[in-house]
């Protein structure tokens, strides 16, 4: 190996350039070290590590043009998809607004007054909207997205999107998992969300929730309208006047499908709780999780 690098440098390969990366990246195969050190004259040595490295980059260029070529089919395909079914998928602003993909305003979120307020999106034949969601729950994968009571521009969205098998599987485990989703994407922690999120939070509980309209955040279950266990943090539909207090909203629907969800993540949230009995003075902890519920890439 040393022996190689030697040679590449007497044929003019500076030490620190992109020929000696590809030349200590070829020296890696001894039999591209024994093909090299076979080469008679240093001119013909530099050639061959020149030809090498214009074949990867040629080959680099390839790859991304299969790539850009497939995303644009992926795109396609979720168009047509979207256009024959009336389906769409609710995206981060880094998308734009085009058939297929419902993208918030800019700088603004989903459940927000501002929402309403903002100015309608660029791309022809789509139109202002409103979304009401919920997520009841824990902050894991058994977090419960209520789309019995969220609303499209003031509709039901079940009188919206009519495929309740999609609902309750395919939009369900998207949203239970898109943090661990974005964990595994990006590498690294989702602590920067997990700050807005926070940002958000508060904000919600100084701006006068609309009428008609509510946030998520998670709160004490003491006192619940909902038949939740006491004494648990839980993820419920708040309103506020702004003044920095919530109140819990009544006026929402519960099914046989919603409330099922509900208790398994309640039954989670109360094993945890054992978990931890110890801490909160509550006798002698107990650990028995039903199953691992983390979101995937969370240690």
């Amino acid at each position: 190996m040393d022996e190689c690098v030697a040679l590449a440098k007497e044929c003019g390969v500076a030490e620190a350039s992109v020929e000696m990366w590809v030349a200590s990246e070829l020296f890696m195969d001894g039999n591209k070290r024994a093909f090299f050190r076979a080469i008679k004259t240093p001119e013909a040595r530099l050639h061959w590590i020149a030809a090498t490295m214009d074949q990867w980059v040629e080959e680099d260029e390839e790859e991304e043009e299969e790539e850009a070529t497939a995303a644009k089919r992926r795109k396609n395909l979720i168009f047509s998809a979207a256009e024959l079914i009336g389906k769409f998928y609710v995206v981060d602003s880094g998308f734009s607004n085009q058939p297929g993909y419902l993208a918030p305003y800019k700088d603004t979120k989903y459940h927000f007054q501002e929402y309403n307020q903002g100015p309608p999106p660029r791309a022809e034949g789509l139109h202002r909207r409103s979304i009401i969601v919920s997520i009841w729950g824990n902050h894991s994968t058994t977090q419960v997205p209520d789309f019995l009571n969220a609303k499209i521009d003031g509709r039901p969205v079940k009188e919206v999107i009519k495929d309740t098998k999609w609902l309750e599987e395919e939009f369900t485990m998207t949203v239970q998992k898109r943090g661990g989703v974005l964990i595994q994407k990006w590498g690294r922690s989702s602590a920067a969300s997990t700050a807005v999120s926070i940002a958000d939070a508060i904000k919600s509980l100084v701006t006068p929730t609309p009428e008609g309209d509510w946030f998520s955040t998670g709160v004490y279950t003491t006192g619940n309208p909902y038949g939740i266990a006491e004494d648990i943090v839980f993820s419920m539909p708040c309103r506020s006047k702004g003044d920095g207090d919530y109140e819990l909203a009544t006026d929402v629907s519960m099914d046989d499908f919603l409330w099922e969800r509900i208790k398994k993540s309640e039954a989670e949230l109360l094993a945890e709780k054992k978990c931890v009995a110890h801490l909160t003075g509550e006798g002698n902890a107990f650990c028995d999780l039903p199953e691992d519920t983390r979101l995937p890439g969370e240690v």
